[in-house]
């Protein structure tokens, strides 16, 4: 374990672009080796009735384009898509089992070691914060998790002993993400 002093308490005015290794902020206390908590794998803010009647509206649409135009390929691609999107909105939420360790993060049974992430963020949305991780990766190459109740600046002090922080611009589809 290392001993750290930190005397800022404040994420969210730090600007890691800046002091990408400043340790100096957010945490007192005794860091421990490893660091463990229970995520939601769904999207954190649920669909209100408003907003899952407009994306219902919208698939409509498209759907009438299409058969207006006579593309019933493009008809059928927003059918099924509609179809994946209900099915994904109305599972329920599974809990997964996060983990920090000197080998690297751990999310469920997926091992992402720090050789492979790039840097990481962490965003305070809505009030609930979450991690994200830049990692070595062609399509995905964002991964994000709700940190729930794990104290975020203890968080922070423990990744950057192992990965720098980084400012990770959200792209538009996490925008779209937090939307459906």
């Amino acid at each position: 374990m290392q001993d750290f002093s930190f005397q800022n308490s404040k994420i969210e005015n730090h600007d890691p672009e800046k002091h990408p290794h400043d340790t100096e902020q957010a945490f007192s206390g005794t860091l421990p080796d490893s660091l463990s908590w229970e995520a939601s794998d769904q999207n954190i803010s649920s669909l209100t009735s408003k907003r899952r009647l407009t994306i219902i509206l919208a698939f409509t649409a498209i759907v009438g384009y299409a058969l207006y135009t006579e593309s019933p390929v493009m008809a059928i691609t927003f059918i099924l898509a509609g179809i994946v999107w209900f099915m994904i909105s109305e599972r329920e939420a599974q809990t997964i089992r996060c983990s920090v360790s000197e080998r690297g993060i751990i999310v469920g049974n997926s091992l992402y070691e720090y050789e492979n992430i790039k840097s990481f963020c962490i965003f305070q949305e809505e009030g609930l914060p979450f991690v994200s991780f830049r990692i070595q990766a062609d399509m995905f190459p964002h991964l994000h998790i709700p940190i729930g109740d794990q104290d975020p600046k203890m968080l922070r002090a423990i990744l950057l002993q192992y990965i720098p922080e980084k400012n990770h611009h959200p792209r538009i589809v996490d925008i779209l993400d937090r939307f459906f």
